[in-house]
Protein backbone atom coordinates (compact mmCIF):
# COMPACT_ATOMS: atom_id res chain seq x y z
CA UNK A 1 0.00 0.00 0.00
CA UNK A 2 0.89 3.35 -1.40
CA UNK A 3 1.83 5.94 1.92
CA UNK A 4 -0.56 8.98 1.56
CA UNK A 5 0.83 12.40 1.28
CA UNK A 6 -0.09 15.39 3.22
CA UNK A 7 -0.10 18.66 2.09
CA UNK A 8 -0.07 21.62 4.49
CA UNK A 9 -0.90 24.64 3.34
CA UNK A 10 0.00 27.72 5.27
CA UNK A 11 -2.07 30.90 4.80
CA UNK A 12 -2.58 34.22 6.13
CA UNK A 13 -5.96 34.70 6.69
CA UNK A 14 -6.54 38.96 7.54
CA UNK A 15 -9.65 40.41 7.63
CA UNK A 16 -8.17 44.61 6.90
CA UNK A 17 -11.72 45.87 7.57
CA UNK A 18 -13.14 44.12 10.42
CA UNK A 19 -13.24 45.84 13.44
CA UNK A 20 -10.10 47.84 12.75
CA UNK A 21 -9.46 51.05 11.41
CA UNK A 22 -7.46 51.42 8.02
CA UNK A 23 -4.39 51.66 9.91
CA UNK A 24 -4.66 48.89 12.50
CA UNK A 25 -5.42 46.63 8.85
CA UNK A 26 -2.24 47.73 7.32
CA UNK A 27 -0.33 47.13 10.21
CA UNK A 28 -1.74 43.83 10.41
CA UNK A 29 -0.71 43.67 6.95
CA UNK A 30 2.37 44.38 7.22
CA UNK A 31 3.26 42.06 10.62
CA UNK A 32 1.97 39.37 8.39
CA UNK A 33 4.06 39.91 5.60
CA UNK A 34 7.26 40.15 8.21
CA UNK A 35 6.18 37.06 10.11
CA UNK A 36 5.16 35.05 6.68
CA UNK A 37 8.89 36.26 5.03
CA UNK A 38 10.81 35.35 8.52
CA UNK A 39 9.45 31.56 8.17
CA UNK A 40 9.87 31.01 4.72
CA UNK A 41 13.86 32.41 5.60
CA UNK A 42 14.32 29.87 8.52
CA UNK A 43 12.19 26.64 6.74
CA UNK A 44 13.65 26.32 3.46
CA UNK A 45 10.92 23.18 3.02
CA UNK A 46 8.26 25.46 4.20
CA UNK A 47 5.49 27.16 1.31
CA UNK A 48 2.93 29.26 2.00
CA UNK A 49 0.07 31.65 0.22
CA UNK A 50 -0.68 35.23 0.33
CA UNK A 51 -3.94 36.63 -2.01
CA UNK A 52 -5.12 40.13 -2.41
CA UNK A 53 -3.43 42.36 -4.47
CA UNK A 54 -4.72 45.22 -1.67
CA UNK A 55 -2.21 43.10 0.91
CA UNK A 56 0.82 42.91 -1.32
CA UNK A 57 0.27 47.26 -2.42
CA UNK A 58 -0.05 47.77 1.11
CA UNK A 59 3.66 46.48 2.03
CA UNK A 60 4.79 47.85 -1.01
CA UNK A 61 4.10 51.66 0.24
CA UNK A 62 4.75 51.29 3.31
CA UNK A 63 7.67 48.52 3.54
CA UNK A 64 9.83 48.45 0.24
CA UNK A 65 11.93 46.05 1.88
CA UNK A 66 9.87 43.25 2.86
CA UNK A 67 7.82 43.83 -0.47
CA UNK A 68 11.39 42.89 -2.17
CA UNK A 69 11.90 39.77 0.55
CA UNK A 70 8.28 38.65 -0.77
CA UNK A 71 9.14 39.46 -4.74
CA UNK A 72 12.09 36.94 -3.70
CA UNK A 73 9.89 34.39 -2.26
CA UNK A 74 7.48 34.54 -4.95
CA UNK A 75 10.19 34.14 -7.51
CA UNK A 76 11.71 31.18 -5.65
CA UNK A 77 8.63 29.27 -5.57
CA UNK A 78 7.85 29.25 -2.55
CA UNK A 79 5.24 32.04 -2.02
CA UNK A 80 2.28 31.22 -3.86
CA UNK A 81 -0.26 34.13 -5.05
CA UNK A 82 -3.68 32.96 -4.79
CA UNK A 83 -7.00 34.65 -5.02
CA UNK A 84 -6.71 36.93 -8.10
CA UNK A 85 -8.75 39.45 -6.65
CA UNK A 86 -8.08 42.94 -5.11
CA UNK A 87 -9.52 42.01 -2.13
CA UNK A 88 -11.69 39.04 -0.57
CA UNK A 89 -14.78 40.20 -1.58
CA UNK A 90 -18.48 40.08 -0.71
CA UNK A 91 -19.16 36.85 -3.01
CA UNK A 92 -23.07 37.72 -2.80
CA UNK A 93 -23.99 41.57 -3.35
CA UNK A 94 -21.48 43.16 -5.27
CA UNK A 95 -22.28 43.98 -9.05
CA UNK A 96 -20.94 42.10 -12.10
CA UNK A 97 -18.93 44.91 -12.79
CA UNK A 98 -16.95 44.87 -9.54
CA UNK A 99 -16.17 41.22 -10.07
CA UNK A 100 -14.94 41.83 -13.40
CA UNK A 101 -13.05 44.93 -12.30
CA UNK A 102 -11.47 42.45 -9.59
CA UNK A 103 -9.73 40.56 -12.06
CA UNK A 104 -8.80 43.61 -14.26
CA UNK A 105 -7.15 45.52 -11.87
CA UNK A 106 -5.24 42.44 -9.74
CA UNK A 107 -4.49 40.45 -12.17
CA UNK A 108 -2.45 43.43 -13.55
CA UNK A 109 -0.78 44.11 -10.68
CA UNK A 110 0.41 40.15 -10.09
CA UNK A 111 1.40 40.12 -13.45
CA UNK A 112 3.75 43.70 -13.49
CA UNK A 113 5.03 43.16 -9.92
CA UNK A 114 5.87 39.68 -9.80
CA UNK A 115 5.25 38.03 -13.31
CA UNK A 116 2.90 35.62 -12.51
CA UNK A 117 -1.19 34.75 -13.27
CA UNK A 118 -2.86 33.89 -10.82
CA UNK A 119 -4.57 30.26 -11.45
CA UNK A 120 -6.07 29.79 -8.12
CA UNK A 121 -9.57 31.97 -6.83
CA UNK A 122 -9.50 32.14 -2.68
CA UNK A 123 -11.93 32.93 -0.99
CA UNK A 124 -11.87 31.07 2.35
CA UNK A 125 -14.28 34.00 4.22
CA UNK A 126 -16.63 34.91 1.83
CA UNK A 127 -20.27 34.62 3.35
CA UNK A 128 -21.93 33.45 -0.03
CA UNK A 129 -21.10 32.60 -3.67
CA UNK A 130 -22.74 34.21 -6.66
CA UNK A 131 -24.13 31.35 -9.35
CA UNK A 132 -22.24 33.77 -11.76
CA UNK A 133 -18.86 33.29 -10.22
CA UNK A 134 -17.35 30.77 -12.42
CA UNK A 135 -17.89 33.27 -15.37
CA UNK A 136 -16.19 36.19 -13.86
CA UNK A 137 -13.20 33.88 -12.48
CA UNK A 138 -12.53 32.39 -16.00
CA UNK A 139 -12.69 35.59 -17.64
CA UNK A 140 -10.00 36.42 -15.69
CA UNK A 141 -8.02 33.15 -16.45
CA UNK A 142 -8.42 31.54 -12.86
CA UNK A 143 -8.71 27.81 -13.03
CA UNK A 144 -8.74 26.37 -9.74
CA UNK A 145 -10.82 27.63 -6.96
CA UNK A 146 -11.31 27.33 -3.18
CA UNK A 147 -13.95 28.08 -1.01
CA UNK A 148 -15.14 27.20 2.64
CA UNK A 149 -18.44 28.91 3.26
CA UNK A 150 -21.10 27.09 3.00
CA UNK A 151 -20.05 23.96 4.71
CA UNK A 152 -21.99 21.11 5.00
CA UNK A 153 -23.55 22.62 8.16
CA UNK A 154 -24.79 25.43 6.06
CA UNK A 155 -25.74 23.77 2.82
CA UNK A 156 -26.03 19.97 3.03
CA UNK A 157 -26.64 19.77 -1.01
CA UNK A 158 -23.45 20.69 -2.00
CA UNK A 159 -21.99 17.84 -4.22
CA UNK A 160 -18.93 17.07 -2.31
CA UNK A 161 -15.49 18.60 -1.50
CA UNK A 162 -13.89 18.33 -4.91
CA UNK A 163 -16.57 19.17 -7.90
CA UNK A 164 -16.85 20.98 -11.27
CA UNK A 165 -19.03 24.20 -11.28
CA UNK A 166 -20.06 25.82 -14.19
CA UNK A 167 -21.50 29.37 -14.49
CA UNK A 168 -24.67 30.60 -16.29
CA UNK A 169 -22.49 31.26 -19.29
CA UNK A 170 -21.11 27.93 -19.98
CA UNK A 171 -17.94 28.44 -17.59
CA UNK A 172 -16.55 25.04 -16.07
CA UNK A 173 -13.56 24.99 -13.49
CA UNK A 174 -12.49 22.74 -10.81
CA UNK A 175 -13.85 23.41 -7.55
CA UNK A 176 -12.32 22.46 -4.52
CA UNK A 177 -14.54 22.81 -1.24
CA UNK A 178 -12.13 22.65 1.76
CA UNK A 179 -13.92 22.62 5.15
CA UNK A 180 -12.73 22.88 8.03
CA UNK A 181 -9.51 24.96 8.07
CA UNK A 182 -7.04 24.26 10.94
CA UNK A 183 -6.27 27.10 12.83
CA UNK A 184 -3.81 27.58 15.22
CA UNK A 185 -6.23 30.09 17.58
CA UNK A 186 -4.96 28.35 20.86
CA UNK A 187 -0.79 27.73 20.68
CA UNK A 188 -1.54 25.17 23.76
CA UNK A 189 -3.67 23.20 21.29
CA UNK A 190 -0.82 20.73 19.44
CA UNK A 191 -2.11 20.17 15.61
CA UNK A 192 -2.50 16.34 16.83
CA UNK A 193 -4.88 16.94 19.16
CA UNK A 194 -7.16 19.23 16.66
CA UNK A 195 -10.10 17.69 16.04
CA UNK A 196 -10.81 18.47 12.78
CA UNK A 197 -10.14 15.90 9.63
CA UNK A 198 -8.78 16.81 6.73
CA UNK A 199 -9.45 16.45 3.39
CA UNK A 200 -9.58 13.60 1.44
CA UNK A 201 -8.32 13.28 -1.81
CA UNK A 202 -7.28 9.65 -1.95
CA UNK A 203 -3.70 9.25 -1.22
CA UNK A 204 -2.53 13.42 -1.59
CA UNK A 205 -4.19 15.00 1.54
CA UNK A 206 -4.35 18.67 2.27
CA UNK A 207 -4.83 20.70 5.34
CA UNK A 208 -5.44 24.45 5.63
CA UNK A 209 -3.13 26.08 8.64
CA UNK A 210 -4.02 29.36 8.94
CA UNK A 211 -1.09 31.62 9.32
CA UNK A 212 -0.82 35.37 10.83
CA UNK A 213 1.68 37.59 13.53
CA UNK A 214 0.48 35.66 16.16
CA UNK A 215 0.61 32.20 14.58
CA UNK A 216 4.67 32.49 14.21
CA UNK A 217 4.88 30.73 17.51
CA UNK A 218 2.70 27.63 16.94
CA UNK A 219 4.17 27.36 13.26
CA UNK A 220 7.60 26.77 14.75
CA UNK A 221 7.00 24.61 17.56
CA UNK A 222 4.66 22.08 15.14
CA UNK A 223 7.78 22.19 12.87
CA UNK A 224 9.91 20.99 16.02
CA UNK A 225 7.20 18.43 16.92
CA UNK A 226 7.56 16.44 14.17
CA UNK A 227 9.06 12.97 13.87
CA UNK A 228 9.24 12.58 10.32
CA UNK A 229 9.66 14.87 7.51
CA UNK A 230 6.35 17.10 6.83
CA UNK A 231 6.47 19.01 2.83
CA UNK A 232 4.93 22.13 2.53
CA UNK A 233 3.32 22.67 -0.37
CA UNK A 234 0.90 23.71 -3.14
CA UNK A 235 0.93 20.56 -5.58
CA UNK A 236 -2.74 19.70 -4.31
CA UNK A 237 -3.80 22.90 -6.07
CA UNK A 238 -2.38 22.64 -8.78
CA UNK A 239 -0.03 25.69 -8.72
Amino acid sequence: MSRAVLHVILNSHLDPAWLWSRAQGEDAALATARTTCDLLDEFPEIHATRGEAWFYETVERFDPATFRRLRRHVADGRLHVVGGWYVQPDCNLASASTYALHGRVAGAYFRRRFGVRVRTGFNPDSFGHAATLPDFYVAAGIENYLFMRPDPREKADLPGEVFRWRGPGGALRLTLLRTPFFAHHDPGVPAKDCPEPVADLGERWFDIALLADAGEAAVRRERYRQTGPLRFSETTLGM
